[in-house]
């Protein structure tokens, strides 16, 4: 996300890790191939499985509370990893922020949304493997708790992908959409970092006293489905 989106996150969790610190190697090559530098959809799977990798290798960092954030590209991907990984027993949520619900469709959407691409709109459908496509992916994330996030004004992924990823998942869910903000715009507000904190309080350190509701939390008026 934009380097303010990383340092609000660094003041909710001091102690979290951005994958450019835990793996300056794999932070310079995101979507890579290993063999030659093209990236590919397999090429993000890989670059996350080594950012997972190196943090469960790590003697500071505790297994108990490790979730995985995404957001747009990246909470598509992490959509898919989640729901594939080896390592499922050890994440405790999956966030997944302005996903949008399949790569060749908000491709396709695009280019129609363009007078001089609109015609050529049905190429991404015929070019674009479905192979890693989170809607079809994001059934399989369950048991882990799922929160999808999408602000009501993004103009980038319509708001109708989080919608789609929502219906297609399975319990335990939740979808906060979230009246005026855009495109990974989510947590602008204090009022939803709050409630961000509140929710993993609640799943990641459900042992902690207040865990559920920290000070300030007070609901928020924005829809939120569960």
């Amino acid at each position: 996300g934009p380097q303010s989106t990383l340092q609000r996150f660094r003041t909710m969790f001091p102690c979290s890790i951005e994958v450019k610190d835990l793996c300056p190697g794999v932070h310079a090559r995101v979507g890579a191939s290993t063999a030659v530098n093209t990236p590919s959809f397999a090429g993000i799977q890989a670059d996350i499985e080594a950012a997972m990798r190196y943090l469960l290798g790590r003697t500071d960092v505790d297994r108990r509370r490790i979730v995985v954030f995404g957001q747009s590209l990246g909470a598509a991907a992490a959509i898919y990893y989640v729901a594939h990984s080896a390592h499922r027993a050890v994440i405790r949520a999956l966030i997944a922020e302005s996903a949008f619900s399949g790569y060749a469709e908000i491709a396709r959407e695009k280019m129609a949304s363009f007078w001089l691409t609109w015609p050529f709109q049905w190429i991404p459908l015929l070019t674009i493997s479905t192979r890693y496509d989170p809607l079809a992916a994001v059934g399989g994330v369950s048991p882990i708790p799922l929160l999808v996030v999408h602000g009501e004004r993004d103009r980038i992924v319509p708001v109708a992908h989080g919608e789609r990823l929502y219906a297609a998942a399975r319990e335990p869910k939740e979808l906060w959409r979230i009246a005026g903000a855009g495109h990974i715009e989510g947590f602008t507000s204090e009022q939803w970092r709050k409630r961000l904190v509140s929710y993993l309080g609640k799943r990641v350190c459900p042992e902690l006293p207040d865990s559920g509701r920290l000070r300030g939390d007070s609901g928020g008026s924005a829809s939120v489905d569960r």
